[in-house]
């Protein structure tokens, strides 16, 4: 018995370790995990328009109750489509619920939020919409999820009221936007006479408009866009006198251009705008309120301003010190006294004829191309530092001299009826037309201005002037000086000449006439003109040369004055 029992332990043994020197079996492989998905959510970050730069605005207070968001996979799959969400009130943070996804990477294409009305009062704007430059993230953009991880994305939205869905990017939808009760106001005097009232606007969305007119009247206006050369114009006329304040109500933060006139010949063109209250436009560009009765204008919340265009109103003072984009400047014809553009440094364009100014520094201006200043009181202008200047007038006012040494691209100057004894040109070789009449220059040298064509010179004291070296010249203006000869063999193109005034002797007068006769006839100059009155020999020409006169009035249609 005790054998037996030891056998079969032996071979229980036996067959154990050759088990165990058997190979190992494949391994089966296991039923593996499920994925677990990952949740996201949206917090809504309301964006206002800005002018591109900190406008001082606070955001609107808004109430969302839901959003609705579309998302596609990395591939373009659409899984959700304007799937509805509801929105949590988190201590005045607002953020969606959040939605189950697999892991990966997806795309959100469309985030709209609506309020317990089912209106649509904020949007993200898509990267192709006229609204998506106010936005760091509009859509579509990228957004991963992971597994079994909560992760929450803040969405830019711009509020809706006034816009379109178009406007955003979006197709259009049934759902409704709410209008918008933003405005802006003009006001005018028509107390002592009634004229027309035109109201153009163009929009960085070609959004529509109501224009209340204050006298009972409501207009629908459609803006046009901005970057299209055409204008919308609506007109109004009041029945009665008295003064209107106009409101203007919409989208007035898209709107980008301003302009508001009387373009009709019988009412003087006078709009009677007394007032502009357009601190709501802060993408306002463009603004021409020509003609009125502004005595002022606050344009320091516009500040992406760069056309103002001013002209004939009853400007004091004008603040311009906010305008830091400003180009453009016309403010003709008003009643200032100083003008400071110090803070405008793009400023290209400056127009201040018919004021009251007795300074004006333009040292901060280098891209300054064209000045015109005639009619003020200005003693002095320093163009140091404004290389760019192409063309500029100071005729009329006070000045006794004019450094342009350091303005290589002048083409045409203008400092008539000031008080110059001389000046000298040597450096300005691009000048095709120069203006110095009434002043008190008895000598010039322009062998520097080969590209001279126009000379206004009358009224100086010059008794000789040297033009051989201008084969293009055309214009000479040089009456009342003390001219006793004038060669202008060189210069076979002349066909406007004023030597009225002068020291001419018939037979100067006489060689003049009879060459500039010759080249007329060569080169069919038509339509001239030739002032040779007041001088000695002025009743003494030759016969010759009267039939030569006839000939050209005749035949070539000029004109000739000879008192």
């Amino acid at each position: 018995m005790k054998n037996a029992s030891y056998l079969l332990v032996l071979f229980t043994l036996l067959i154990s370790c050759s088990k165990s020197e058997e190979p190992n079996s494949p391994n089966i492989p296991e039923t593996p995990d499920a994925i677990e998905q990952g949740a996201q959510s949206f917090s809504i970050s309301n964006k206002e328009i800005t002018a591109k730069s900190t406008s001082g605005l606070t955001a609107k207070e808004f109430i969302p109750a839901n959003v609705f968001v579309s998302v596609e996979t990395s591939n373009g799959a659409t899984i959700l489509n304007r799937k509805k969400l509801s929105v949590i009130d988190n201590g005045g943070d607002y953020v969606t619920e959040e939605i189950m996804l697999d892991p990966g990477t997806y795309k959100l294409t469309e985030f709209i939020v609506i309020d317990s009305d089912d209106f649509v009062i904020y949007l993200a704007p898509k990267s192709t919409s006229a609204l998506s430059q106010f936005t760091s993230t509009s859509l579509p953009f990228n957004f991963p999820v992971q597994e079994a991880n909560s992760k929450n994305t803040p969405v830019e939205n711009i509020e809706a009221a006034g816009y379109s869905w178009v406007q955003f990017g979006y197709e259009d939808d049934n759902l409704a936007f709410p209008e918008s009760d933003d405005f802006f106001t003009l006001t005018v005097d028509d107390t002592e006479n009634l004229t027309t009232k035109t109201i153009v606007l163009k929009s960085l969305t070609g959004s529509t408009y109501k224009v209340d007119w204050g006298d009972g009247t409501v207009d629908e206006y459609v803006s046009t866009l901005s970057d299209l050369n055409i204008n919308n114009e609506l007109s109004h006329d009041f029945e009665d006198n008295g003064i209107y304040e106009i409101k203007v109500i919409g989208a007035i933060e898209a709107i980008e251009e301003l302009e508001f006139r009387n373009n009709v010949p019988e009412h003087g063109y006078q709009s009677n705008l007394i007032s502009a209250n357009i601190g709501n436009l802060i993408l306002l560009s463009t603004i021409e309120f020509h003609l009125g009765k502004l005595s002022t204008l606050d344009t320091s919340s516009n500040i992406a301003l760069e056309y103002l265009s001013l002209g004939y109103n009853q400007i004091i003072d004008l603040d311009l010190t906010k305008n830091q984009k400003l180009k453009k400047l016309y403010a003709r014809y008003n009643q200032l006294t100083a003008i400071d553009v110090s803070q405008n440094p793009d400023l290209e364009f400056l127009w201040v004829e018919g004021n009251q100014i007795s300074n004006l520094d333009v040292s901060n201006n280098s891209k300054l191309s064209v000045l015109l200043a005639r009619g003020n009181v200005l003693t002095n202008v320093d163009f140091t530092n404004n290389q760019d200047l192409q063309r500029f007038d100071l005729s009329n006012n006070l000045l006794s001299s004019i450094d342009l040494s350091q303005n290589l691209s002048l083409y045409e100057i203008n400092v008539g009826a000031n008080n110059l004894t001389q000046i000298d040109l040597s450096n300005n070789t691009e000048l095709e037309r120069i203006d110095l009449y009434e002043n008190q220059i008895s000598s010039i040298d322009l062998s520097s201005n080969l590209r001279l064509r126009d000379l206004y010179i009358g009224d100086n004291l010059l008794d000789n002037i040297d033009l051989s070296l201008h084969s293009s010249f055309e214009r000479l203006s040089i009456h009342n000086n003390n001219l006793t000869s004038l060669d202008l063999s060189n210069n076979p193109l002349v066909s406007h000449l004023y030597v009225g005034s002068n020291q001419l002797s018939a037979a100067q007068l006489d060689l003049i006439i009879s060459g500039i006769y010759d080249n007329a006839v060569s080169n069919s100059i038509n339509m001239g003109y030739i002032d040779f009155q007041n001088n000695p020999g002025t009743d003494l020409i030759d016969q010759t040369t009267i039939a030569k006169i006839n000939e050209l009035a005749l035949d070539y249609d000029w004109f000739f004055n000879n008192g």
